[in-house]
């Protein structure tokens, strides 16, 4: 799973393609003590995309990409195959 948006202080265009993994998670969980970002994304803080699953056939892939936003507010448009 990987991040395709973003909005909210701090998060930056830096945090899209992002994978949640443990260092993804020690991060969150101190912008959530400093800055009270929830670490679930659940106020609107990010998006996410799955690229693989036990329910997949097989791993999607990052095709081309398209970044648009500024300041804190972030979004990556992906085409997958």
């Amino acid at each position: 799973m990987i991040l395709t948006g973003v909005a909210a202080y701090p998060l930056d265009k830096s945090w899209l393609g992002r994978e949640i993994n443990k260092q993804y998670l020690q991060e969150v969980k101190e912008l959530n003590k400093k800055y009270k970002i929830h670490i679930a994304g659940e106020g609107g803080e990010f998006e996410t995309f799955v690229l693989n699953c036990p329910l997949f056939k097989k791993p999607l892939k990052i095709k081309n990409k398209k970044i648009t936003g500024e300041s804190n507010a972030w979004k990556m448009e992906i085409e997958v195959e």
